[in-house]
Protein backbone atom coordinates (compact mmCIF):
# COMPACT_ATOMS: atom_id res chain seq x y z
CA UNK A 1 0.00 0.00 0.00
CA UNK A 2 2.05 2.89 -1.18
CA UNK A 3 -0.88 5.60 -1.75
CA UNK A 4 -0.12 9.05 -0.88
CA UNK A 5 -0.85 10.24 2.68
CA UNK A 6 -3.06 12.85 1.16
CA UNK A 7 -4.85 10.73 -0.82
CA UNK A 8 -5.17 7.87 1.91
CA UNK A 9 -7.20 11.11 4.10
CA UNK A 10 -9.10 11.89 1.07
CA UNK A 11 -10.17 8.86 0.91
CA UNK A 12 -11.14 8.74 4.65
CA UNK A 13 -12.87 11.68 4.42
CA UNK A 14 -14.97 9.93 1.08
CA UNK A 15 -15.34 6.96 3.11
CA UNK A 16 -16.88 9.15 5.95
CA UNK A 17 -19.22 10.24 3.56
CA UNK A 18 -20.19 7.43 1.85
CA UNK A 19 -20.63 4.46 4.21
CA UNK A 20 -22.04 6.02 7.05
CA UNK A 21 -25.72 7.12 6.47
CA UNK A 22 -27.54 8.96 8.73
CA UNK A 23 -30.46 7.18 10.96
CA UNK A 24 -33.74 8.77 11.21
CA UNK A 25 -36.45 8.17 13.38
CA UNK A 26 -39.90 9.45 13.84
CA UNK A 27 -40.68 12.18 15.68
CA UNK A 28 -42.60 10.46 18.33
CA UNK A 29 -39.88 8.81 19.65
CA UNK A 30 -38.58 11.93 22.14
CA UNK A 31 -42.26 12.35 22.92
CA UNK A 32 -43.21 9.15 25.37
CA UNK A 33 -43.61 10.31 28.71
CA UNK A 34 -41.63 9.68 30.74
CA UNK A 35 -38.98 7.58 28.23
CA UNK A 36 -37.14 9.58 25.62
CA UNK A 37 -37.40 13.01 26.40
CA UNK A 38 -34.18 15.12 24.98
CA UNK A 39 -32.84 16.22 28.61
CA UNK A 40 -31.94 13.83 31.39
CA UNK A 41 -33.90 15.14 34.72
CA UNK A 42 -30.92 14.85 36.77
CA UNK A 43 -31.15 13.14 40.17
CA UNK A 44 -33.26 9.47 40.30
CA UNK A 45 -33.36 9.24 44.06
CA UNK A 46 -35.31 6.28 43.55
CA UNK A 47 -33.11 4.18 42.13
CA UNK A 48 -30.21 4.56 44.33
CA UNK A 49 -29.33 1.03 45.63
CA UNK A 50 -31.62 -0.44 43.41
CA UNK A 51 -30.45 -3.77 42.18
CA UNK A 52 -30.57 -2.51 38.15
CA UNK A 53 -28.78 0.61 39.52
CA UNK A 54 -25.77 0.50 37.56
CA UNK A 55 -27.84 -0.25 33.90
CA UNK A 56 -30.30 2.19 34.50
CA UNK A 57 -27.80 4.58 34.84
CA UNK A 58 -25.51 3.14 31.67
CA UNK A 59 -29.30 3.32 29.84
CA UNK A 60 -29.70 6.75 31.19
CA UNK A 61 -26.54 7.98 30.14
CA UNK A 62 -26.79 6.72 26.51
CA UNK A 63 -30.45 8.85 26.57
CA UNK A 64 -32.50 5.92 25.32
CA UNK A 65 -34.55 5.81 28.74
CA UNK A 66 -34.86 8.22 31.34
CA UNK A 67 -36.84 9.23 34.16
CA UNK A 68 -39.95 11.40 35.09
CA UNK A 69 -40.34 15.44 35.19
CA UNK A 70 -40.39 15.22 39.49
CA UNK A 71 -37.37 13.63 39.20
CA UNK A 72 -37.92 9.74 39.99
CA UNK A 73 -37.00 6.61 37.58
CA UNK A 74 -39.95 4.68 39.05
CA UNK A 75 -37.92 1.44 38.26
CA UNK A 76 -40.46 -1.44 39.27
CA UNK A 77 -43.34 0.51 37.61
CA UNK A 78 -44.29 -1.87 34.81
CA UNK A 79 -44.42 -0.88 31.03
CA UNK A 80 -46.61 -0.93 28.54
CA UNK A 81 -46.00 -2.28 24.69
CA UNK A 82 -45.55 1.18 22.76
CA UNK A 83 -43.04 2.36 25.47
CA UNK A 84 -40.87 -1.06 25.18
CA UNK A 85 -41.65 -0.67 21.27
CA UNK A 86 -40.17 2.81 21.64
CA UNK A 87 -37.02 2.20 23.46
CA UNK A 88 -36.18 -1.03 21.21
CA UNK A 89 -35.82 1.52 18.07
CA UNK A 90 -33.81 3.78 20.18
CA UNK A 91 -31.46 1.14 21.35
CA UNK A 92 -31.08 -0.45 18.23
CA UNK A 93 -31.06 2.49 16.16
CA UNK A 94 -33.57 1.23 13.47
CA UNK A 95 -33.97 2.52 10.28
CA UNK A 96 -37.45 4.35 9.83
CA UNK A 97 -39.13 2.42 7.13
CA UNK A 98 -42.90 1.64 6.45
CA UNK A 99 -44.17 -0.92 8.14
CA UNK A 100 -47.70 -1.89 9.55
CA UNK A 101 -49.90 -0.06 10.99
CA UNK A 102 -52.55 -1.33 13.48
CA UNK A 103 -55.72 -0.48 13.82
CA UNK A 104 -55.53 0.27 17.60
CA UNK A 105 -52.71 2.66 16.71
CA UNK A 106 -53.74 4.88 13.94
CA UNK A 107 -54.19 7.39 16.25
CA UNK A 108 -51.70 6.27 19.10
CA UNK A 109 -48.68 8.53 19.68
CA UNK A 110 -46.11 5.58 19.32
CA UNK A 111 -47.84 4.68 15.72
CA UNK A 112 -44.36 5.62 13.66
CA UNK A 113 -42.25 3.51 15.97
CA UNK A 114 -44.35 0.71 16.56
CA UNK A 115 -45.01 0.70 12.70
CA UNK A 116 -40.70 0.84 12.29
CA UNK A 117 -40.58 -2.12 15.03
CA UNK A 118 -43.19 -4.27 12.89
CA UNK A 119 -41.33 -3.46 9.60
CA UNK A 120 -38.03 -5.23 11.24
CA UNK A 121 -40.33 -8.38 12.07
CA UNK A 122 -39.32 -8.10 16.07
CA UNK A 123 -42.95 -7.41 17.10
CA UNK A 124 -46.29 -8.57 14.86
CA UNK A 125 -48.84 -7.73 17.72
CA UNK A 126 -51.68 -9.94 18.66
CA UNK A 127 -53.23 -9.97 15.35
CA UNK A 128 -53.55 -8.16 11.89
CA UNK A 129 -55.21 -5.43 13.72
CA UNK A 130 -54.54 -5.20 17.43
CA UNK A 131 -51.36 -4.16 18.74
CA UNK A 132 -52.40 -3.45 22.38
CA UNK A 133 -50.04 -0.43 22.65
CA UNK A 134 -51.49 0.51 26.70
CA UNK A 135 -50.98 -2.92 27.76
CA UNK A 136 -48.53 -3.68 30.25
CA UNK A 137 -46.09 -5.69 28.27
CA UNK A 138 -45.59 -9.28 30.00
CA UNK A 139 -42.13 -10.70 30.77
CA UNK A 140 -42.20 -13.23 27.74
CA UNK A 141 -43.35 -10.68 24.89
CA UNK A 142 -40.18 -8.50 25.84
CA UNK A 143 -38.04 -11.21 25.46
CA UNK A 144 -39.12 -11.91 22.46
CA UNK A 145 -38.86 -8.81 20.94
CA UNK A 146 -35.24 -8.23 22.78
CA UNK A 147 -34.48 -11.87 21.33
CA UNK A 148 -35.76 -10.48 17.85
CA UNK A 149 -33.95 -7.21 18.27
CA UNK A 150 -30.15 -8.77 19.21
CA UNK A 151 -30.97 -11.39 16.31
CA UNK A 152 -29.66 -13.99 18.70
CA UNK A 153 -29.77 -18.01 17.20
CA UNK A 154 -27.23 -19.98 19.24
CA UNK A 155 -28.61 -21.82 22.12
CA UNK A 156 -25.87 -21.94 24.97
CA UNK A 157 -27.53 -23.22 27.31
CA UNK A 158 -30.91 -24.47 28.24
CA UNK A 159 -33.14 -23.88 31.66
CA UNK A 160 -35.93 -25.47 33.11
CA UNK A 161 -37.81 -22.75 35.35
CA UNK A 162 -40.86 -24.62 37.92
CA UNK A 163 -43.23 -22.97 35.66
CA UNK A 164 -41.48 -23.34 32.27
CA UNK A 165 -45.36 -25.27 31.43
CA UNK A 166 -46.59 -21.38 31.13
CA UNK A 167 -44.72 -20.08 28.79
CA UNK A 168 -46.46 -19.82 25.62
CA UNK A 169 -45.74 -21.79 22.39
CA UNK A 170 -44.49 -19.02 20.60
CA UNK A 171 -42.31 -17.85 23.21
CA UNK A 172 -40.60 -20.96 24.73
CA UNK A 173 -37.52 -20.46 21.69
CA UNK A 174 -37.10 -17.26 22.17
CA UNK A 175 -37.17 -17.43 26.46
CA UNK A 176 -34.47 -20.51 25.75
CA UNK A 177 -32.29 -18.56 23.95
CA UNK A 178 -32.74 -15.30 26.51
CA UNK A 179 -31.76 -17.29 29.44
CA UNK A 180 -28.96 -19.63 27.81
CA UNK A 181 -27.38 -16.14 26.42
CA UNK A 182 -27.90 -14.68 30.08
CA UNK A 183 -30.21 -11.76 28.41
CA UNK A 184 -32.77 -12.50 31.07
CA UNK A 185 -32.85 -14.34 34.32
CA UNK A 186 -35.69 -15.91 36.46
CA UNK A 187 -36.12 -15.24 40.53
CA UNK A 188 -35.01 -16.78 43.44
CA UNK A 189 -37.44 -19.61 43.78
CA UNK A 190 -36.70 -20.68 39.74
CA UNK A 191 -39.51 -19.29 38.58
CA UNK A 192 -39.72 -17.21 34.97
CA UNK A 193 -43.26 -15.80 35.58
CA UNK A 194 -43.83 -15.07 31.72
CA UNK A 195 -47.38 -14.00 32.01
CA UNK A 196 -45.80 -10.69 34.81
CA UNK A 197 -45.49 -7.39 33.65
CA UNK A 198 -42.01 -6.34 32.84
CA UNK A 199 -40.72 -3.81 35.30
CA UNK A 200 -38.96 -0.62 33.50
CA UNK A 201 -35.99 -1.81 35.60
CA UNK A 202 -36.27 -5.27 33.85
CA UNK A 203 -36.79 -3.46 30.48
CA UNK A 204 -33.50 -1.35 30.83
CA UNK A 205 -31.46 -4.62 31.84
CA UNK A 206 -32.41 -6.75 29.19
CA UNK A 207 -32.55 -3.83 26.42
CA UNK A 208 -28.83 -3.22 27.76
CA UNK A 209 -27.84 -6.99 27.34
CA UNK A 210 -29.44 -7.38 24.54
CA UNK A 211 -27.31 -4.47 22.60
CA UNK A 212 -24.39 -5.71 23.65
CA UNK A 213 -25.35 -9.03 22.44
CA UNK A 214 -26.34 -7.58 18.89
CA UNK A 215 -22.89 -6.22 18.54
CA UNK A 216 -21.51 -9.14 16.55
CA UNK A 217 -19.11 -11.04 18.84
CA UNK A 218 -15.88 -10.08 16.36
CA UNK A 219 -16.93 -6.26 16.82
CA UNK A 220 -15.06 -3.86 19.26
CA UNK A 221 -15.99 -0.98 20.58
CA UNK A 222 -13.82 1.98 21.85
CA UNK A 223 -14.91 3.25 24.92
CA UNK A 224 -15.91 7.02 25.55
CA UNK A 225 -14.15 9.21 27.40
CA UNK A 226 -17.11 9.94 29.89
CA UNK A 227 -17.52 5.34 29.72
CA UNK A 228 -13.95 5.52 30.33
CA UNK A 229 -14.26 8.03 33.27
CA UNK A 230 -16.26 6.14 35.19
CA UNK A 231 -13.20 3.55 35.65
CA UNK A 232 -10.62 6.43 36.18
CA UNK A 233 -13.06 7.65 38.68
CA UNK A 234 -14.27 7.09 42.09
CA UNK A 235 -16.66 5.03 41.24
CA UNK A 236 -14.77 1.56 40.80
CA UNK A 237 -11.19 2.20 41.64
CA UNK A 238 -9.34 4.40 43.43
CA UNK A 239 -11.55 6.25 46.00
CA UNK A 240 -10.68 5.88 49.97
CA UNK A 241 -7.71 2.85 50.87
CA UNK A 242 -8.31 -0.10 51.02
CA UNK A 243 -10.42 -0.14 47.78
CA UNK A 244 -10.14 -3.80 46.79
CA UNK A 245 -10.66 -3.52 43.03
CA UNK A 246 -7.48 -1.98 43.16
CA UNK A 247 -5.73 -4.69 44.51
CA UNK A 248 -6.92 -6.92 41.15
CA UNK A 249 -3.81 -5.04 39.42
CA UNK A 250 -0.77 -6.71 41.78
CA UNK A 251 -0.43 -9.05 39.54
CA UNK A 252 -0.57 -10.71 36.17
CA UNK A 253 -3.22 -13.57 35.61
CA UNK A 254 -4.87 -15.02 32.01
CA UNK A 255 -7.90 -16.01 34.03
CA UNK A 256 -9.51 -16.32 37.61
CA UNK A 257 -7.86 -19.24 39.16
CA UNK A 258 -4.53 -18.48 38.53
CA UNK A 259 -4.72 -14.73 40.43
CA UNK A 260 -1.53 -14.44 42.84
CA UNK A 261 -3.73 -14.36 45.60
CA UNK A 262 -0.53 -13.20 48.42
CA UNK A 263 -0.47 -10.47 46.06
CA UNK A 264 -4.34 -9.69 45.92
CA UNK A 265 -4.62 -10.00 49.84
CA UNK A 266 -1.58 -8.89 50.44
CA UNK A 267 -2.70 -5.49 52.36
CA UNK A 268 -5.90 -7.28 53.39
CA UNK A 269 -9.29 -7.37 52.03
CA UNK A 270 -10.83 -4.27 53.23
CA UNK A 271 -13.63 -6.58 54.90
CA UNK A 272 -12.74 -5.65 58.70
CA UNK A 273 -10.83 -8.41 60.35
CA UNK A 274 -10.57 -9.15 63.76
CA UNK A 275 -7.44 -10.52 65.40
CA UNK A 276 -6.78 -11.73 69.06
CA UNK A 277 -3.60 -11.89 70.81
CA UNK A 278 -3.60 -15.00 71.02
CA UNK A 279 -3.89 -15.29 67.07
CA UNK A 280 -0.72 -12.83 67.08
CA UNK A 281 1.03 -15.22 69.27
CA UNK A 282 0.59 -17.99 67.29
CA UNK A 283 1.28 -16.43 64.16
CA UNK A 284 4.87 -15.12 65.65
CA UNK A 285 5.32 -19.07 67.10
CA UNK A 286 4.71 -19.97 63.30
CA UNK A 287 6.96 -17.93 61.82
CA UNK A 288 9.79 -18.51 64.14
CA UNK A 289 9.87 -15.27 66.24
CA UNK A 290 10.29 -15.08 69.79
CA UNK A 291 9.29 -12.06 72.46
CA UNK A 292 6.25 -10.70 72.50
CA UNK A 293 3.65 -9.17 70.55
CA UNK A 294 4.55 -5.56 71.76
CA UNK A 295 8.22 -5.96 69.86
CA UNK A 296 6.40 -6.90 66.86
CA UNK A 297 8.62 -4.68 64.39
CA UNK A 298 5.87 -4.77 62.03
CA UNK A 299 2.00 -4.93 61.40
CA UNK A 300 0.28 -8.32 60.98
CA UNK A 301 -2.69 -8.58 58.10
CA UNK A 302 -5.57 -11.02 58.95
CA UNK A 303 -7.36 -12.87 56.01
CA UNK A 304 -10.61 -14.88 57.22
CA UNK A 305 -11.17 -17.53 54.22
CA UNK A 306 -14.78 -16.28 54.18
CA UNK A 307 -13.93 -12.68 53.73
CA UNK A 308 -11.25 -14.11 50.94
CA UNK A 309 -14.32 -16.34 49.89
CA UNK A 310 -16.58 -13.10 49.66
CA UNK A 311 -14.44 -10.39 47.78
CA UNK A 312 -13.83 -13.68 45.34
CA UNK A 313 -17.03 -14.68 45.28
CA UNK A 314 -18.15 -10.88 44.12
CA UNK A 315 -15.18 -10.05 41.96
CA UNK A 316 -14.61 -12.62 40.48
CA UNK A 317 -17.54 -15.40 40.67
CA UNK A 318 -14.95 -18.23 42.15
CA UNK A 319 -14.14 -18.92 45.95
CA UNK A 320 -10.76 -19.88 46.93
CA UNK A 321 -11.51 -23.60 46.87
CA UNK A 322 -11.90 -22.99 43.01
CA UNK A 323 -8.30 -20.91 42.40
CA UNK A 324 -4.93 -22.52 41.77
CA UNK A 325 -3.47 -21.56 45.37
CA UNK A 326 -1.14 -19.15 43.51
CA UNK A 327 0.81 -17.38 45.72
CA UNK A 328 -1.73 -18.56 49.22
CA UNK A 329 1.99 -20.50 50.29
CA UNK A 330 3.75 -17.12 51.19
CA UNK A 331 0.92 -16.50 53.77
CA UNK A 332 0.90 -18.34 57.55
CA UNK A 333 -2.11 -20.48 57.86
CA UNK A 334 -3.36 -21.02 61.11
CA UNK A 335 -6.18 -23.76 60.72
CA UNK A 336 -7.74 -23.34 63.88
CA UNK A 337 -8.78 -20.09 62.92
CA UNK A 338 -9.37 -20.89 58.95
CA UNK A 339 -6.99 -17.08 58.36
CA UNK A 340 -3.97 -16.28 56.61
CA UNK A 341 -1.92 -14.05 58.12
CA UNK A 342 1.29 -11.62 56.78
CA UNK A 343 3.94 -9.72 58.61
CA UNK A 344 4.59 -6.72 57.08
CA UNK A 345 5.23 -3.16 56.80
CA UNK A 346 5.29 -1.66 53.33
CA UNK A 347 2.70 -1.64 50.83
CA UNK A 348 1.57 -3.52 46.87
CA UNK A 349 -1.29 -1.12 47.43
CA UNK A 350 -2.00 1.32 43.90
CA UNK A 351 -3.43 4.64 45.13
CA UNK A 352 -4.48 5.86 41.61
CA UNK A 353 -5.11 3.52 38.57
CA UNK A 354 -5.65 5.80 35.17
CA UNK A 355 -6.49 3.86 32.11
CA UNK A 356 -5.17 5.83 28.77
CA UNK A 357 -8.22 3.57 26.74
CA UNK A 358 -10.86 1.42 26.47
CA UNK A 359 -12.50 -0.98 24.66
CA UNK A 360 -16.01 -3.11 24.85
CA UNK A 361 -16.16 -6.45 22.72
CA UNK A 362 -19.68 -8.42 23.64
CA UNK A 363 -19.43 -8.40 27.29
CA UNK A 364 -15.96 -8.11 27.84
CA UNK A 365 -14.21 -4.57 28.54
CA UNK A 366 -10.25 -3.77 28.24
CA UNK A 367 -8.87 -1.39 29.97
CA UNK A 368 -5.26 -0.26 28.36
CA UNK A 369 -2.74 1.31 31.10
CA UNK A 370 0.85 1.67 31.30
CA UNK A 371 1.97 0.33 34.73
CA UNK A 372 4.53 2.88 36.69
CA UNK A 373 3.74 1.60 39.74
CA UNK A 374 5.65 -1.27 39.40
CA UNK A 375 7.36 -0.20 36.16
CA UNK A 376 5.67 -3.46 34.16
CA UNK A 377 5.09 -1.93 30.82
CA UNK A 378 2.11 -1.75 28.93
CA UNK A 379 -0.97 -4.17 30.47
CA UNK A 380 -4.41 -4.20 29.93
CA UNK A 381 -7.28 -5.70 32.52
CA UNK A 382 -10.13 -7.21 31.03
CA UNK A 383 -13.79 -6.65 33.15
CA UNK A 384 -16.46 -8.89 31.81
CA UNK A 385 -20.05 -7.57 32.82
CA UNK A 386 -22.67 -9.38 34.31
CA UNK A 387 -26.07 -8.86 35.84
CA UNK A 388 -24.76 -5.04 35.90
CA UNK A 389 -21.77 -5.89 37.45
CA UNK A 390 -18.09 -6.03 36.59
CA UNK A 391 -15.97 -9.32 37.40
CA UNK A 392 -12.35 -9.44 37.06
CA UNK A 393 -11.49 -11.76 33.80
CA UNK A 394 -7.84 -11.19 33.50
CA UNK A 395 -4.67 -8.63 33.98
CA UNK A 396 -2.21 -9.04 31.11
CA UNK A 397 0.76 -7.65 29.51
CA UNK A 398 0.09 -6.01 26.43
CA UNK A 399 0.73 -8.28 23.15
CA UNK A 400 1.30 -6.62 19.90
CA UNK A 401 0.08 -9.65 18.21
CA UNK A 402 -2.83 -9.18 15.77
CA UNK A 403 -5.37 -10.79 16.50
CA UNK A 404 -7.79 -12.60 13.48
CA UNK A 405 -11.35 -13.64 13.47
CA UNK A 406 -12.90 -15.17 10.27
CA UNK A 407 -16.58 -14.91 11.32
CA UNK A 408 -19.58 -17.37 9.95
CA UNK A 409 -20.08 -17.17 6.09
CA UNK A 410 -21.84 -18.87 3.79
CA UNK A 411 -20.17 -17.36 0.41
CA UNK A 412 -16.56 -17.46 1.49
CA UNK A 413 -14.60 -20.55 2.64
CA UNK A 414 -11.91 -20.42 5.37
CA UNK A 415 -9.21 -20.43 3.15
CA UNK A 416 -11.03 -17.35 0.77
CA UNK A 417 -10.81 -15.41 4.27
CA UNK A 418 -7.50 -16.28 5.33
CA UNK A 419 -5.82 -15.91 2.33
CA UNK A 420 -7.96 -12.08 2.77
CA UNK A 421 -6.90 -11.42 5.91
CA UNK A 422 -3.68 -12.10 5.04
CA UNK A 423 -3.29 -9.41 2.31
CA UNK A 424 -4.35 -6.33 4.81
CA UNK A 425 -1.70 -7.99 7.04
CA UNK A 426 0.96 -7.46 4.60
CA UNK A 427 -0.30 -3.96 3.38
CA UNK A 428 -1.06 -2.36 6.49
CA UNK A 429 1.70 0.08 6.90
CA UNK A 430 0.63 3.18 8.74
CA UNK A 431 3.40 5.21 10.35
CA UNK A 432 3.58 4.83 14.12
CA UNK A 433 0.60 2.29 14.13
CA UNK A 434 -0.15 -1.10 15.08
CA UNK A 435 -2.73 -3.43 13.82
CA UNK A 436 -4.19 -4.72 16.76
CA UNK A 437 -7.31 -6.60 14.87
CA UNK A 438 -8.43 -8.06 11.72
CA UNK A 439 -12.08 -10.08 10.87
CA UNK A 440 -14.63 -10.53 8.77
CA UNK A 441 -18.11 -9.92 9.21
CA UNK A 442 -20.19 -11.27 6.71
CA UNK A 443 -23.45 -8.75 7.35
CA UNK A 444 -21.00 -5.61 7.37
CA UNK A 445 -19.13 -7.34 4.21
CA UNK A 446 -22.66 -7.51 2.37
CA UNK A 447 -23.46 -4.37 3.11
CA UNK A 448 -20.80 -2.20 2.47
CA UNK A 449 -20.45 -4.61 -0.95
CA UNK A 450 -23.42 -3.48 -2.29
CA UNK A 451 -22.79 0.39 -1.52
CA UNK A 452 -19.41 -0.22 -3.32
CA UNK A 453 -20.71 -1.46 -6.44
CA UNK A 454 -23.74 0.46 -6.81
CA UNK A 455 -22.51 3.88 -5.96
CA UNK A 456 -18.85 3.29 -4.82
CA UNK A 457 -15.56 2.70 -6.35
CA UNK A 458 -16.80 -0.62 -8.09
CA UNK A 459 -20.02 0.57 -10.04
CA UNK A 460 -19.66 -0.16 -13.47
CA UNK A 461 -16.53 -1.99 -13.04
CA UNK A 462 -18.61 -5.36 -13.57
CA UNK A 463 -17.13 -6.58 -10.39
CA UNK A 464 -19.20 -9.95 -9.34
CA UNK A 465 -20.20 -9.70 -5.50
CA UNK A 466 -18.54 -13.22 -4.71
CA UNK A 467 -15.34 -11.28 -5.99
CA UNK A 468 -15.72 -8.89 -3.25
CA UNK A 469 -14.65 -9.14 0.54
CA UNK A 470 -14.86 -5.91 3.04
CA UNK A 471 -12.88 -6.95 6.10
CA UNK A 472 -12.94 -4.61 9.17
CA UNK A 473 -9.64 -3.95 11.28
CA UNK A 474 -8.64 -1.99 14.85
CA UNK A 475 -5.03 -0.32 15.49
CA UNK A 476 -3.11 2.06 17.44
CA UNK A 477 -1.57 5.03 16.90
CA UNK A 478 1.03 5.40 19.45
CA UNK A 479 2.06 9.00 20.92
CA UNK A 480 5.34 9.54 19.30
CA UNK A 481 3.64 12.26 16.69
CA UNK A 482 5.25 10.17 13.62
CA UNK A 483 2.04 9.82 12.04
CA UNK A 484 1.17 13.49 9.95
CA UNK A 485 -2.28 12.30 9.64
CA UNK A 486 -3.89 10.18 12.21
CA UNK A 487 -4.25 11.61 15.73
CA UNK A 488 -1.86 10.14 18.21
CA UNK A 489 -2.06 7.92 21.16
CA UNK A 490 -5.53 6.66 19.52
CA UNK A 491 -7.60 3.45 18.69
CA UNK A 492 -9.27 3.71 15.44
CA UNK A 493 -11.96 0.48 15.24
CA UNK A 494 -14.34 -1.26 12.73
CA UNK A 495 -11.80 0.33 9.87
CA UNK A 496 -12.71 -1.10 6.46
CA UNK A 497 -10.67 -2.46 4.09
CA UNK A 498 -12.39 -3.51 0.03
CA UNK A 499 -10.00 -6.41 -1.47
CA UNK A 500 -11.53 -7.48 -4.86
CA UNK A 501 -10.15 -10.29 -7.32
CA UNK A 502 -10.69 -11.49 -10.87
CA UNK A 503 -12.42 -14.48 -9.56
CA UNK A 504 -12.27 -17.40 -7.72
CA UNK A 505 -8.88 -18.57 -8.66
CA UNK A 506 -7.54 -15.17 -8.35
CA UNK A 507 -4.91 -13.82 -5.39
CA UNK A 508 -7.03 -10.81 -3.24
CA UNK A 509 -5.77 -7.16 -3.81
CA UNK A 510 -6.83 -4.40 -1.61
CA UNK A 511 -8.36 -1.71 -3.61
CA UNK A 512 -9.65 0.25 -1.08
CA UNK A 513 -9.65 1.63 2.72
CA UNK A 514 -11.29 3.75 5.53
CA UNK A 515 -14.06 4.74 6.72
Amino acid sequence: MKKNKTIALLVMLMFALTFIAPVTYASTLNDVPGMLEEQLVPGYPDIHGHWAEQTINKMLGKEITTGYPDGTFKPDNSITRAEFATIVAKAFELEAKPGKVFADTEKHWAKDTISIVAAHGISSGYSDKEFGPDDFITREQMTVMAVKAAKLTELINKKTFADSQNISDWAKDSVDLAVGNDLITGYPDNTFKPKGNASRAEAAVVLYKSMSLKLSPDLTVVLTEDELSYFNGDLFFNRDYLNIHNQFLSSLYDEPADIDLFELFYCGSGISETMTDDELKAVMAKSGMTGSIEELPCGCEKNSRSNMDQILTECMGIRLADTNEVGLDNFIYLPQYDAYYHLHGDTNYRINIKFSRGEHEGNLIRLFYNDTFSSGGDRVLTLEERNGEYLFVSHQKVSNKEVTGIGNSTQFTKEEINAAIKVVKDNFSFPASTLTKVWYNEENSDKITKIYLENGKGAGSGIEPENVMVLLSNFYVDDSGDNPVLNPDSTYTDYQWILIRDDKTSDWKVDDWGY
